[in-house]
């Protein structure tokens, strides 16, 4: 069985960030090339581009948590990615002032529009992190919950321990969104 503390500071730890990162651009980059072969017409390719994409996320999970040991618990993985989102608006701010100085304003923009973006993802992060530390499944006002299964609302401070509906558990249950 490895030892985690015995890859701590080695090349091989960073060999395994370096796998870790080549294995999802390369996922990512499939999908999108699975998403141009859809929109020509080719269906088979595009499926044979996902089922391959698939494969490097397997590789890149591999990396990341069998080895790097980075995935927590739920709480803990919101916390990292409340803190990641934050450093990534922060990043995105940088260039997109870095494109305005080149005169690059189409980039600028697109800097602009993604750094809101990410600030909305961390502002969902933030509130899924404070509702996870008091408890998910419960409000202080009654609210809607939604079965992600079959869309059973039950209304209440509480999520049900299983759907009225369809008996599905309560951890399919989500507050009900209600569109502005």
């Amino acid at each position: 069985m490895l030892n985690i503390k015995d890859l701590k500071g080695t090349e091989t730890e960073k060999n395994l960030y370096k796998t870790f990162a080549v294995e999802s651009r390369t996922n990512n980059i499939y999908i999108m090339f699975a998403e141009m072969a859809r929109n020509e017409g080719y269906l088979w390719i595009s499926d044979i581009f996902e089922k391959i994409a698939n494969n490097e996320l397997a590789h890149s999970r591999a990396a990341y948590k069998k080895f790097l040991c980075k995935i927590n618990g739920t709480e803990d993985n919101l916390k990292f990615s409340v803190e990641r989102e934050d450093s990534v608006v922060e990043l995105y701010n940088e260039y997109e002032k870095t494109a305005t100085s080149e005169g690059l304003d189409e980039i600028a923009h697109f800097y602009k529009e993604l750094r809101e973006a990410e600030e909305s993802h961390m502002e969902i992060y933030t509130d899924l992190f404070k509702r996870f530390k008091n408890g998910i499944f419960s409000s202080e006002q009654p609210i809607g919950w939604v079965c992600m299964n079959c869309g059973y609302i039950h209304e209440g401070k509480e999520a049900p321990n299983n759907c009225a509906c369809c008996g599905f558990p309560r951890a399919y249950f989500m507050p009900k969104c209600n569109p502005e």
